[in-house]
This record gives C-alpha cells, structure tokens and sequence, in this order.
C-alpha cells in the first residue's frame, strides 16, 4: 500500500478520509492509484468515502481502472466495479468495454466481479442482450450467487 493513502492506523482511516473527500487534504489526478489501493476490501475504514471522491475525477479514472480490471484481483475488481457501477453512463464505461467484457466472462470468479461487469454491459447496453445471457446462464449454474445479483442484471436487461 501506498505511504500516503491511507496512513497511520485503521482506526485513523476514516477520518483521514473524510478529509480527502471535503478537500481537507488534497488530491490530484496522480493520486487515483493510490485512492484506488484504498478499495481493495470495501469494509476497509474510510473505503465508501474514498469511492465517493473518486467519482469526482470523473474520465481520469479510466486510465486507472484498467490497472485495476487487469489486475486479476476478483475481491478488489468486484469492490470497483460495485463501487462506480451506477455512478457512470454509457460514455465513460465504453473505453473500458473489452476489460468488462474479459471480467464477465469469467466463470470461475467467487467474489462476483463478473456479475458487476455484466451489470455495467447490461445497463450501458455496450454489449448485446444475448451475449449478457450466455454469460449470465453460465454464471447460474454453479448456483453461488444470490438470486438477487442475477434480478439485477435481469432487470437491466429488460426481462
């Protein structure tokens, strides 16, 4: 982890974090990897706060993201995607339409990173109804998720 963000002990984290978000300490652009460091696990102290800043980069983001699709970290993916999911439109997810694509597909993922890629696909409609369901089908059949992950996706589909 990074020797800016966070610093000190978790129980120092959200109120460091707080500061970050009202601009008390401030941040740039370079600071996206770092900030992202901080959604490994979204329990983490400070970690919905630190999302919430984060969307106020708004494409600076992109670049960043990618880091962290490719990454092939499951839990720290599915923490991002679940974090901006509903946070951005079609535009800002197109650049980044082939790493969701890689995430979705894959079947093997237990901390449900796929099933956020498919929500982003679904509801950005970058990728097509029928793709979404192959997908979503095969991911059913391990049986491993609540029903309601797959509603979601479901719902943003149109079904």
């Amino acid at each position: 982890m990074s020797m800016l963000f966070p610093t000190g002990a978790k129980s120092e984290w959200t109120a460091q974090a707080r500061a970050i978000a009202f601009g008390e300490i401030e941040t740039s652009a370079s600071h996206i990897p770092e900030l992202l460091e901080w959604l490994r696990d979204i329990n983490w102290p400070g970690a919905p706060e630190i999302a919430g800043h984060l969307c106020s980069f708004g494409d600076e983001l992109i670049a960043p993201l990618k880091i962290v699709l490719r990454a092939n970290d499951d839990i720290w993916t599915h923490w991002v995607l679940a974090s901006f999911s509903d946070k951005f439109g079609r535009q800002f997810w197109e650049p980044l339409r082939d790493d969701l694509r890689r995430v979705a597909e894959n079947e093997k993922d237990d901390e449900g990173a796929n099933l956020e890629a498919l929500f982003i696909l679904a509801t950005t409609k970058l990728e097509g109804t029928s793709w979404i369901q192959e997908k979503l089908g095969k991911i059913k059949q391990r049986n491993f998720f609540d029903p309601d992950d797959y509603e979601k996706i479901e719902a943003a589909l149109g079904e």
